[in-house]
């Protein structure tokens, strides 16, 4: 594996601050009831938050961010299912494609998934394939997240935020 993109998620950060200054800083969407839920699972901690802050200014969306397959296992089994999980391939300990396998054995359809990686890996990306699942290579270009997200969030169904 090769990593294609130093300092993978370093251009996101200005993405995001440009896109939010541009619509004047204000948020755009706020989460609530019926907020579409995320689950982040990256272990870039810090691009990651700026991410989450973004999809909620974004979409409104609920958005719940954790670094690693173990502990996105045990938020997933806790709370609701999301509505979305974007997810990182290559993670310390546990490949995020262990994660995207076992929830598509659970459920084929939901939540969707969105797998993301800085990394060519030819397995991962077979088996991405094979799920017929997005891909959103990094570093992240904001036009390309949002193409992505928002149909899936737009076909989700309803849900309310939990009490």
């Amino acid at each position: 594996m090769e990593n294609t993109t130093p300092g993978i998620m370093a251009d996101v950060f200005m993405d995001i601050r440009t896109a939010q200054k541009a619509a004047g800083g204000g948020r755009q969407a706020a989460a609530g009831p019926g907020s579409r839920r995320i689950l982040i699972v990256d272990d870039d901690l810090d691009a990651t938050e700026e991410l989450a802050s973004f999809l909620n200014w974004r979409f409104g969306a609920e958005v719940a961010v954790t670094d690693s397959v173990a502990a996105a296992k045990s938020r997933l089994a806790d709370s609701p299912t999301p509505d979305l999980c974007l997810v990182d391939i290559r993670m310390p300990r546990e490949s995020g494609m262990t994660l995207v396998k076992e929830l598509r054995a659970r459920n084929a359809e939901q939540p969707h998934i969105i797998v993301m990686s800085g990394f060519h890996d030819a397995g991962a990306m077979e088996t991405i394939e094979q799920l017929h699942l997005p891909f959103l290579p990094k570093p992240l270009s904001l036009k390309a997240l949002v193409d992505l997200v928002q149909p899936f969030l737009e076909d989700s169904p309803q849900r309310l935020a939990p009490a």
